[in-house]
């Protein structure tokens, strides 16, 4: 598959991302209809999209900047194209865009035991900085991760 078209969320993606949302997360851990629209409408969020050629949102990132940090809140892909760099592509997008908007670092937070996850954000200059237990429930931690961006080339 070739790198889809990646552009800023659009308060009428809400329903798209919200298939996505239903389609990629177990009902407990899903975000609600609320939430996102939270996202595509916060005068703070950046939110970009992955598009097929046909409209199709394939994937979502979502960040909030707030001072010179930039907090990564999101990131989704379709089942069906992962391990195909729209993630990443996502990501790159996102580090450019709130480098952009001032911010200086980035943090998130991912399962302890989300392997392909963390994969990723070490491949693209994360480190772990701490953790937190119970984080995603019961036995269930977070890791916290954080990327300096003002001196990328990206």
């Amino acid at each position: 598959m070739s790198v889809p078209e990646l552009d800023r969320a659009r308060p009428d993606d809400l329903e798209l991302v919200m298939e996505l949302e239903e389609a990629s997360f177990d009902p407990r851990e899903q975000w609600s209809e609320g939430a996102w629209a939270e996202e595509l409408h916060g005068h703070d969020r950046r939110v970009w999209v992955a598009r097929s050629g046909a409209g199709e949102v394939l994937g979502v990132v979502s960040c909030r900047v707030v001072g010179d940090t930039a907090d990564l809140h999101r990131v989704v892909v379709d089942s069906s194209v992962r391990r195909q760099g729209i993630g990443t592509a996502l990501l790159t997008h996102a580090l450019a865009g709130c480098r952009a908007a001032g911010a200086r670092r980035m943090l998130l937070e991912v399962r302890a035991d989300n392997a392909a996850a963390l994969s990723v954000y070490r491949r693209l200059g994360f480190s772990e900085v701490d953790r937190r237990p119970g984080y995603y429930g019961r036995g269930s931690d977070a890791v916290v991760m954080r990327r300096r961006l003002e001196d990328d080339d990206d």
